[in-house]
């Protein structure tokens, strides 16, 4: 689908997961970016700047390794 939206984020669906408090954490924004929609973490769930780090980069981690299987079953 394309509309304003998905040519503006680079996303495959206009679905834009709002940040919630406590839930947008690494899993759900992942899951949500793996199904081509926008997923947010939301920083005021964190108390130290360090902690957000850490739950980007598991989101990064997550996204990678559902691409990384998709990859390779498509392999073979």
């Amino acid at each position: 689908m394309r509309t304003r939206v998905t040519e503006l984020l680079g996303i495959a669906y206009p679905i834009i997961c709002g940040g919630m408090f406590r839930v947008g954490r690494a899993h759900l924004a992942g899951a949500v970016s793996e199904a081509g929609g926008l997923g947010i973490i939301t920083s005021a769930t964190f108390d130290d700047p360090e902690e957000l780090r850490l739950e980007i980069r598991l989101a990064f981690i997550l996204i990678f390794l559902s691409l990384a299987s998709i990859f390779i079953f498509e392999s073979r």
